[in-house]
């Protein structure tokens, strides 16, 4: 049951299970037996019937929004290598709009770059290209 919660979608961030306290406090102490650095943390929830709920909610770093920003922070600084903005546009190129927007979530496009965002993903941009 945990394993596949975890290997589900990133974006699937909570579990809730209602069992008995038996099974309740196993799941729980797996839970608690996982590395401290996953984040996950795991709370009974009371209700007035029996069973009870345990909800067991991934860390950020197990989400998309979290490996997103993850990402996104090792993309900045990757940036800050390559020096200031005129030195990514010459060297990121045509591509430089894309790979900002993808790091940063901004739109940098300037009045005058070619505008290719009527035709959409980049996977479609290349399709229309090849036709």
């Amino acid at each position: 049951m945990l394993r596949n919660f975890f290997q589900r979608d990133a974006d699937d961030k909570t579990l809730e299970i209602t069992r008995t306290g038996k099974i309740r406090d196993h799941v729980a102490n797996q839970v608690f037996a996982l590395p401290k650095s996953w984040g996950t943390t795991c709370r009974t929830i009371k209700t007035h019937t029996t069973p009870y709920t345990i909800e067991i909610v991934k860390g950020e770093n197990m989400t998309a929004a979290g490996v997103w920003k993850e990402h996104s922070e090792r993309g900045k600084a990757l940036l800050a290598v390559l020096g200031d903005e005129p030195a990514q546009r010459r060297i990121l190129g045509p591509n430089y709009s894309e790979v900002i927007a993808q790091i940063c979530e901004r739109n940098t496009k300037r009045p005058g770059d070619d505008d290719e965002e009527h035709l959409g993903s980049p996977a479609k941009r290349a399709r229309v290209a090849r036709d």
